[in-house]
Formats: structure tokens, sequence, C-alpha cells
């Protein structure tokens, strides 16, 4: 992704159907049908909004500004690329929504904070919170940990690096994947990766 947007390409569909892993454990980004090549020179707030006629997202794991039709930058790939790890580290979605209508999942996008990936893998299904998920025992299971033991590794900076990715206002994530990717290899491959 970080080659991409060296060459002012934002992919704007980040998305695990367009994640493939190789045998090898190389991950491959698929499908830029809908990447949008930003101008050189336009600073961000000259940007084209992602939106014009037809909403062509997955709101599932579009940043808000790409739901609210708002001027996209590098930073709408970094929150897609947030909610992908988020799902891969808990086990579910982090929006907590009823059912996973579009316009119920595009709200929560722009209006609610998500939880913090500590406190989501102890949530239950039976507690009605709506979110889709692997209810978090069969994800420890899966892991060979506890819901517990899980929430510990997850907590502090695995925490807070996901959450800057989902922050609501694009000026406030990481500037570049690179910077997200770095924090990630600090910190939670020494903590939740080896559990």
């Amino acid at each position: 992704m970080q080659y991409a947007h060296q060459w002012l390409i934002i992919h704007r569909d980040i998305k695990p159907s367009n994640i493939l892993v190789t045998a090898d454990g190389v991950p491959k980004l698929l499908d830029f049908g809908i990447a949008k090549i930003l101008d050189q020179g336009a600073g961000p707030e000259l940007y084209e909004p992602t939106l014009t006629l037809f909403r062509v997202l997955t709101p599932g794991y579009a940043s808000p500004e790409q739901i609210k039709a708002e001027p996209i930058t590098i930073t709408s790939d970094v929150y897609s690329l947030g909610v992908v790890l988020y799902e891969l580290l808990t086990g579910r979605s982090p929006y907590r929504v009823a059912s996973r209508a579009a316009h119920e999942l595009s709200r929560a996008a722009c209006e609610d904070e998500p939880d913090k990936l500590s406190s989501a893998v102890r949530r239950t299904q039976s507690q009605g919170n709506g979110s889709s998920a692997v209810a978090p025992a069969r994800q420890a299971v899966a892991r060979q940990s506890s819901p517990e033991k899980l929430s510990k590794r997850l907590g502090g900076d695995p925490d807070n690096i996901v959450l800057m990715a989902l922050r609501e206002e694009p000026q406030r994530r990481y500037a570049s994947v690179e910077q997200f990717a770095q924090d990630i290899q600090r910190s939670i491959p020494n903590r939740v990766l080896s559990c």
C-alpha cells in the first residue's frame, strides 16, 4: 500500500476480500478498480470527493470521509487498514451495530468511537451488542489463549495504535501506511502474535 501511496494512488476499497496472502505469508493487495490518483499539485482541500453520482465503497471498511463524500487522502486507506487489523486481532468489527446494514455501518463509522481491542475480545455475543463477531472464546482457542490473556496482550500500545488508525478525523490518523506499519511492527508481533 505504501508503494501505491508514493505514486499518489489511493485504493479506496481495502477489505479482507481484496487482500490475498500467498503460501509464503506475503500479503498482496488486489482490485484497484475504484482507486483514485491524486493530483500531485493539489493540497488535501482540493481533492475531489470520493463519491460523485454513485456510492462506490464498502460501508464496513470505508473511512468516515468516504461515507460523507468529503475529500479523501492517504489516511482514508489507513482507516480501512485499521478496520482490517481490528478484525484480525479481535475477530469482530469495530462497529457496534444491530446489523450489517449499510446505513448502520455508515452511521457508526461517522459517529461512534470503536471499543478498545482489549475490551472487544472480552465481549460475548450474548451481551447483545449486535456487532458481527467470532465469539471471543473461539477466537482465543484459535490463538491457544484465553480472552483474558488476549485482552492483556492487546492492551496499551496495540489498543492505541489501532484506535489512532480509526480516528474519525483524517488529520488525527497516521499520516502514512509506513508510520502505521512501523508502530505495528514495534508493538503487536511481540505482544499478540506470540500468544
